[in-house]
């Protein structure tokens, strides 16, 4: 091998590697903790409607794999209607709402049929008709009968349901899986709490993972003459709880080797079953977590670990179910399947793993920036994205300043350097600018159903719903997310807050509720007491917005909704605090954006202020992301024209502009050149002289 002719250039070479791994997962924890919101916002909003489903949220997203890497969701879907799955038949006197239907073994463990017992207590219209002659409960005819009524294209991918993402109401890359529930662990799998760990899960996470019980999917067995009536035990509600709770250097390594595998061990679609897929690599790290001494290992000897233990599961035979041990996941595959499986993974751990790595994981943005800067000061050829690093790792092994200008190069990758922190604060603006419509939809949803009859007392029930929905959330919020993270997650959902007000009080106002509740004006009254309470936010690194975010959302409320007092009270303090930090590259990209629009694709009363922006929404698909600086600088303009005041309007114009230059994110770049686009036409219409025109500008 190159590398053992210069040992301590290829050392600091795998900690380049360590580094740059370490980087893309650096927004783990902001990640968990905004995943770990948003299924406590689907849990509540669950309660409102009775009748309707509870949604569990797992995928490698809600389990902490950056976006970047791996963007599964999965929104596994229990009808409350749906019958509880029992291991055992229940006390008579326990009769459960919906009925039951009852666990029997399939010859491998992870598997079950489900047959009703007592099907006179079973929900009609969604359980009944799938229940073959037998009294089994038919996988094929339950999918059928709950996708029925669907009018948008879908495709059945194993226990999932895949929608047409071009459809407007589809979210890309969430699929729906249909699911039992099950209140408790089934009797294969009881003996994943009582074995011995060398590294043992805390008391806690394992008593809540078994309160919570296990979830049953709709797919059977491969090939299985019984596959039509076969179910699968889903532990994913675990998976998501130990993922988010493992420490170490295993959850870089599964981003490793999510990458790994998607560039270098992949299988077409129409391999199946996958003799290779991510959840042997989640499996895999699940056991080196309680097996091996992990904390010990450096990512990269960590990652080489992995790939042994696969490996050698492969040369073996069976690779064991994390929580069912009896199940083996590659039992079905022939010999020569899991021999060519073998010798990818072999040609991935080898001399090729460092490049293999280094190509998988460099962003160009952000890394790459930095190793073509060091190639820069080492006179070798620099690297662009699709290299696979071969070119590099011969000129770095082969340069006798390699060692000093990579250890340069680790130093601004690494906490505390430039990069990290620029990395961290794009994240953090990422996910706090990331679109929440869950309770705005689910509000739709619900007064959609009762509009024609609602009463004052139904309509302050309504106005309730917000409160009752996220308050919770905000108490809890330490309790709820990693250390560190509560304040401005706190802050960011009192904001929330306001915002859903904001749409719930024009929803209710264009549909005419003033005349039969008097009292909607409170519901006014509450975006900006809220937005008020979230005004400012304090990132982690104690950086501080100073209630420039909050006074913007206010000024942006009172705009939309012709309130002209309030605004220009707004808009002398938000100029004031903003005066010392606009013209800041480093402050402006750390504001969280601003929308303009409606998930609830509302009547176009809510922008009659503004009818050029209104339209900007609807091309935006009905949102429109703004930076708030930008936008108050907008609004100023918009103030000044309708006073009359050109040259004010010129010189927030010329702010505008200046703004544009300093924002990073493309997006809002876009957004801020069509706002200007707008001002541009009102300050110099097209038949402005040019000398009048030339003045306006100055």
């Amino acid at each position: 091998m190159a590398h053992t002719n210069n040992k301590e250039t290829f050392r600091v070479m795998e900690e380049l590697a360590n580094t740059t791994i370490a980087l893309n997962n650096a927004g783990r924890l902001l990640q968990i903790s905004y995943c770990r919101i948003d299924q406590q916002l689907e849990y509540n909003i669950s309660k409102l409607r009775e009748k309707f489903s509870t949604f569990h949220l797992t995928g490698s997203v809600y389990e902490g794999i950056p976006t970047l890497f791996c963007n599964d969701r999965d929104k596994m879907r229990n009808r409350k209607m749906f019958p509880t799955v029992e291991c055992e038949p229940p006390d008579g006197r326990e009769r459960l709402k919906y009925g039951y239907v009852l666990a029997e073994s399939c010859p491998e463990p992870a598997y079950l049929k489900l047959k009703a017992v007592d099907t006179e207590w079973l929900c009609g219209k969604k359980v009944r008709p799938a229940i073959d002659k037998d009294g089994y409960l038919n996988v094929v005819n339950f999918l059928k009968v709950n996708m029925q009524n669907v009018d948008i294209d879908y495709e059945i991918n194993g226990p999932a349901t895949t929608f047409n993402a071009k459809h407007p109401s589809v979210i890309k890359d969430v699929d729906i899986v249909l699911c039992l529930k099950s209140n408790s662990w089934p009797p294969v799998s009881k003996s994943f709490f009582t074995r011995e760990r060398l590294n043992n899960w805390s008391t806690n996470i394992l008593e809540k993972i078994q309160n919570d019980g296990c979830l049953v999917v709709p797919v059977g067995r491969h090939n299985s003459a019984c596959k039509d009536i076969e179910w699968r035990w889903s532990f994913s509600l675990a998976e998501r709880e130990l993922l988010q709770e493992m420490n170490g250097s295993l959850p870089e390594c599964m981003l490793v080797l999510k990458a790994l595998k998607r560039k270098y061990i992949n299988y077409e679609e129409s391999d199946k079953p996958k003799p290779f897929c991510s959840y042997y690599i989640k499996t895999a790290c699940l056991w080196v977590y309680e097996t091996f001494p992990h904390e010990d290992y450096g990512i990269m000897d960590l990652v080489r670990k992995l790939l042994n233990w696969l490996i050698d599961r492969y040369e073996h035979g069976n690779l064991p179910h994390y929580f069912i041990r009896s199940q083996n996941l590659i039992g079905h595959l022939s010999k020569k399947v899991r021999y060519e499986v073998q010798e990818k993974l072999k040609t991935v751990n080898s001399q090729n793993l460092w490049k293999m790595v280094m190509s998988c994981v460099t962003r160009f943005n952000y890394e790459g920036e930095i190793i073509n800067s060091m190639c820069d000061k080492l006179g070798i050829a620099k690297v662009s994205e699709g290299d696979d690093y071969e070119q590099l790792e011969a000129n770095l092994l082969h340069h006798p300043r390699a060692k000093e200008e990579i250890e340069n190069a680790i130093r601004h990758l690494s906490p505390c350097g430039f990069m990290y922190d620029k990395s961290q604060r794009v994240n953090i603006v990422k996910w706090l600018s990331s679109e929440c419509p869950k309770l705005i939809v689910g509000l739709q949803k619900f007064v959609g159903t009762r509009q024609t009859s609602f009463t004052a007392a139904q309509t302050s029930t309504i106005l309730a719903i917000p409160e009752e929905v996220i308050l919770p959330i905000i108490y809890s919020i330490d309790d709820l997310l990693p250390d560190g993270y509560g304040q401005m997650f706190r802050q960011y959902l009192y904001r929330h807050l306001g915002d859903v007000y904001a749409y719930l009080f024009s929803y209710l106002l264009t549909r005419g509720f003033p005349f039969i509740c008097p009292d909607l004006h409170l519901c006014w009254l509450k975006p900006n007491y809220y937005y008020t309470l979230g005004a400012e936010m304090v990132f982690p690194d104690t950086w501080s917005d100073h209630g420039v975010g909050g006074l913007v959302l206010r000024a942006k409320f009172f705009y939309l909704t012709n309130d002209y007092k309030n605004l220009k009270e707004v808009l002398i303090d938000v100029e004031r605090r903003i005066k010392s930090t606009k013209k800041s590259e480093e402050y402006m990209n750390r504001y969280i954006n601003i929308q303009l629009g409606s998930p609830l694709h509302l009547p176009v009363s809510l922008w009659a202020a503004d009818k050029k922006v209104q339209s900007l929404a609807a091309l935006c698909n009905t949102t429109f992301h703004l930076h708030p600086i930008v936008f108050v600088f907008y609004i100023q303009a918009r103030v000044a024209l309708k006073e009359g005041d050109m040259e004010k309007a010129s010189a927030n114009l010329k702010d505008m502009r200046e703004c544009a230059t300093m924002i990073s994110s493309i997006d809002l770049k876009k957004s801020t050149m069509s706002l200007i686009k707008i001002i541009e036409k009102q300050v110099n219409p097209p038949n402005t002289t040019g000398i009048y025109k030339f003045q306006l500008t100055l």
